[in-house]
Parts: structure tokens; C-alpha cells; sequence
């Protein structure tokens, strides 16, 4: 690896714009199942789509803890990525294998108890209820699938390789969309194709939600079999030797790396829930009013992919660079990713200012919806900076390993402090509530504190690894 002041900043771009690029991709893949799974429902019946959407509404919430969690492990990987050191990511492979296969079991009886109770929650009329009971009952089928998937996609980034991301990511489309329109109408929507089918397919039943929550699962599986077919014939694995023998639990180990993950799928599903919790504050509101906010908010999360794919990026390299005991260039990695931060915020409001109008109109063709929705993208724009800088600082963050306080940072400006003023505004204001626009300057203060700490804190993190790598460089001259 070239010292820091041989690697351009050229080639630093570079390297971190071919790692996001597939992980963008891949974001975007999955915001396209995920709407046309919905608008194909939709089609099918209003009872069907309610239970999807609250089917979604508790299954979203348990998705973002895992995959949040899960990114800790990629900075792990990295690290001993970069100190060329397979066995250890070996070793913690093989720890993450059994905590996920134990999670994968024991979450799974877990919801499939806990679901009608949750269920009773949403306080759903009985064929509802049903409905979405029956769409989670077969998603959790898949739920098992879906973790070791996202356990070795982790493993994937750990070792610098993110196109597994986009090739699986297409691969699920592929799949998903004709199995779900398939799972959904039933058999015989196969009447149509211009060959003969067989049978049994013919004969599959009309299964409306509950046939999405089927094609998902069937998808999970798929794919995750797949990507562990990818991992055991591709080079890059070759010299991990994953596969080559297990390796007992250790349980020391186990619980430092549920330590270094789980605060990490806390944050994640910190900020989500806290655009999920506005959602729901808005609903006495007016259906208007909920339309404008979930088109909006749908708009800035598409833009937000690319921030949040650059930053993953930046960890990638930030923990391999320490790895191979180049703080340096670990510094300057950082430096630099929140200057692409900056940039891509500046670009992705331009970018809203020009076609904002157009793009939420794809959303709605009611003009008062509308007119709200553009008032709360210029407020959306607002945020765009912090929610980049603050996306990007907690995932370099990770790649220094500082994991635990990224998630109190992150709970308490998002709830303590951006949660608290958008109840506050929305429903008293200054000298009148201000409703829907109250909340949205509350997610607007609390992305902005969060973004102000996390900085504070990554200076302090940067400048404590440099004193420690200036300090053992110094006594390893003594020494010699």
C-alpha cells in the first residue's frame, strides 16, 4: 500500500467512488422493490395494501437493527483487512455465524409469538389484522435467510469488495417482482404467457399480502445461497479459508462483538423510527397532510442514498488504513469524505431546487398535497447538509471503532433534542402551533446537533489514534 503522501486525493476519490457505487446501486434496488411490491398490492386490494403497510411498519423497525448491526462487523473485517490478518477474520467470522444463526432462530419464534400482540397495537379491524398477521407470519419465514445474507455482504465490504451488493441486489428484482405479481393474483395470471406451463403453477392460489410477504422469503433464500456460493468460488475469499473448517464459539469474543455492533443498529434505528414517529404524529393532522410528509419524506430519503453509500465507503477505507497502521491516510480518508459530504448535499439540494416539483409530482396529482410537500422540501433542503455531514461522521466513527457513543449522540439528538422540539413547535409553536412544518424544523435541529457532536467527537477520536500511533512509533525508535 502506498504511504499517505504517495495516494493522491485523485486516487483516494476514486477508490471510495468505486466501493459507494455498487452500494448505491443496491439502496436503490431495494427502494424499487419495495415501491413496486407496494403499487402491485395496491392494485389488488385496499385491504391488502393496508395490511402490507402495517405489516411493514412492524418488520421495517427489526430490519434496520440488523443491518445496523451488522455494519459494525464490516469495520471489523476491514480492519484486519488491512493488518493482513485472514485468520482473524476468520475467527470473527465464525463467531458472527453462530450469534446469527442463534438470533436468526430466536427472533424468528420471537415475532412469530409477539406478532398478534403487536398486531393488537394498531388497533386494526379483525380482516386486517388477519391480513397482516398472515404477510408476517411468511416474511419471517425468510427472516433467518435475510441475516446470514446481510452477514456475509458484510464480510464482502469488510474485505474492500462491494459489487456482491448490486449483483444480489438486481438478482432479488429479478426475482421478487414477476414471484410477487405471481404469489399475489395466483396461477392464473400464467394463462397469459405465450407458452405452456405447468400444471401446479397454474393451480397456486390467489394469496394477495400474505403472497408478498411469501415471494420475499422465497427471495431471501435465494439470494442467500447464492451469495454464499459467490463467497466460496470467488478469489478475493480465497485466502480467508471461510468455509475450509468451522471454528467453535468463543465466547469472550461473542459478546465484544455484540458490544461493537448492536450500538450501531441503535443508531440506525434511531433515525428511522424518528421519521416513522413523525408519520404518525401527523395523522391528526389530515390525510393531506400525511400524503405530503410520506411523498417528501420518500424524495429526501432517495437523495440521501448517496451521502449514506459514500460513507459507508469512507468507513471501508478508514478501518482498512488503520488496519495496515497508516493513521495518516485513515485521517486523511476522513478529512476527505466529509468534503464529498458537503459536496454531494450541495448537489442533491440543486438538484431538488431544479426538479422537485417534477419528482413529487410523480407522487400526486392533488395540488394541495403538492404545495405542502414543496414547502417541506425547501425544509428538507435544509437538512440535507446535516443529515450528509452527520451520515458520514458516525460512519467514519465506526471505522475507528468508537461505536457507543455514536448511538448515545444519536438518541439523544434525535429524540431528546430533535423529537422535543418538533412536538413542541408543531402543536404550540411561537405564537401558533405550526403543525406538520413544526416537526419537520425539530428533525431539522436535531440532524444539526447530532451532525455538531459527532463532528466534535470524530476530531477528538482522530487526534487521540494519531498521539497513539506517535507514541508507539516513538517508542519502537527507542527501542531500536
Amino acid at each position: 500500500m502506498s504511504s499517505s503522501h504517495e495516494l493522491s486525493r485523485r486516487s483516494l476519490i476514486w477508490s471510495l467512488t468505486r466501493l459507494a457505487l455498487p452500494i448505491w446501486g443496491a439502496e436503490i434496488a431495494q427502494m424499487a422493490i419495495s415501491l413496486i411490491s407496494i403499487s402491485m398490492i395496491g392494485h389488488y386490494s385496499t385491504l391488502d395494501q393496508a395490511a402490507v403497510s402495517v405489516g411493514v411498519a412492524l418488520w421495517v423497525p427489526m430490519f434496520l437493527l440488523i443491518a445496523g448491526s451488522f455494519s459494525g462487523l464490516t469495520s471489523v473485517i476491514a480492519h484486519h483487512f488491512g493488518a493482513r490478518q485472514p485468520d482473524k477474520t476468520r475467527h470473527d467470522m465464525w463467531q458472527m455465524i453462530w450469534i446469527t444463526l442463534a438470533l436468526g432462530g430466536g427472533v424468528t419464534l420471537l415475532l412469530w409469538w409477539a406478532t398478534p400482540g403487536l398486531m393488537a397495537l394498531f388497533d386494526a379491524p379483525p380482516a386486517l389484522a388477519e391480513a397482516g398477521e398472515r404477510y408476517i407470519y411468511a416474511l419471517l419465514i425468510g427472516l433467518p435467510a435475510l441475516m446470514g445474507y446481510l452477514l456475509l455482504l458484510a464480510y464482502s465490504n469488510g474485505l474492500n469488495h462491494t459489487r456482491p451488493n448490486l449483483i444480489f441486489n438486481v438478482m432479488a428484482i429479478i426475482i421478487d417482482v414477476p414471484l410477487t405479481y405471481l404469489m399475489i393474483h395466483g396461477g392464473t395470471v400464467l394463462d397469459a404467457l405465450p407458452f405452456a406451463v405447468p400444471q401446479w403453477a397454474r393451480n397456486i392460489p390467489a394469496h394477495g399480502a400474505q403472497g408478498c410477504g411469501i415471494a420475499s422469503a422465497i427471495t431471501y433464500w435465494l439470494i442467500m445461497f447464492a451469495m454464499l456460493l459467490y463467497t466460496m468460488r470467488h478469489r478475493i475469499y480465497r485466502e480467508v479459508r471461510l468455509w475450509q473448517r468451522p471454528i467453535a464459539p468463543h465466547w469472550a469474543r461473542i459478546s465484544e462483538l455484540l458490544r461493537t455492533c448492536l450500538p450501531l443498529g441503535v443508531s440506525v434505528l434511531a433515525e428511522a423510527t424518528l421519521f416513522t414517529m413523525v408519520a404518525l404524529l401527523c395523522a391528526p393532522l389530515g390525510a393531506q397532510v400525511v400524503a405530503a410528509h410520506e411523498i417528501t419524506t420518500q424524495l429526501i430519503a432517495l437523495m440521501f442514498m448517496t451521502p449514506m453509500s459514500f460513507g459507508i465507503a469512507v468507513m471501508i477505507k478508514v478501518s482498512t488504513y488503520r488496519g495496515l497502521q497508516q493513521p495518516q491516510l485513515a485521517r486523511r480518508t476522513a478529512l476527505l469524505g466529509i468534503a464529498m459530504a458537503v459536496g454531494i448535499a450541495v448537489i442533491n439540494d440543486l438538484f431538488l431546487l431544479i426538479f422537485g416539483r417534477q419528482l413529487l409530482g410523480i407522487f400526486t396529482t392533488d395540488i394541495e398535497v403538492l404545495t405542502l410537500a414543496l414547502h417541506l422540501m425547501l425544509l428538507g433542503m435544509l437538512f440535507q447538509l446535516s443529515d450528509a455531514l452527520q451520515a458520514t461522521m458516525s460512519a467514519i466513527l465506526r471505522g475507528y471503532k468508537d461505536n457507543r457513543i455514536v448511538m448515545y449522540i444519536t438518541v439523544l439528538s434525535y429524540w431528546a433534542v430533535g423529537m422535543v422540539i418538533g412536538v413542541a413547535l408543531a402543536k404550540h409553536g411561537i405564537s401558533a402551533p405550526w403543525g406538520v412544518y413544526g416537526y419537520w424544523v425539530g428533525m431539522t435541529v436535531g440532524l444539526t446537533v447530532a451532525a455538531v457532536l459527532l463532528g466534535l467527537r470524530l476530531r477528538h477520536t482522530i487526534r487521540k489514534d494519531m498521539q497513539r500511533y506517535h507514541a508507539q512509533a516513538g517508542a519502537q525508535t527507542s527501542n531500536a
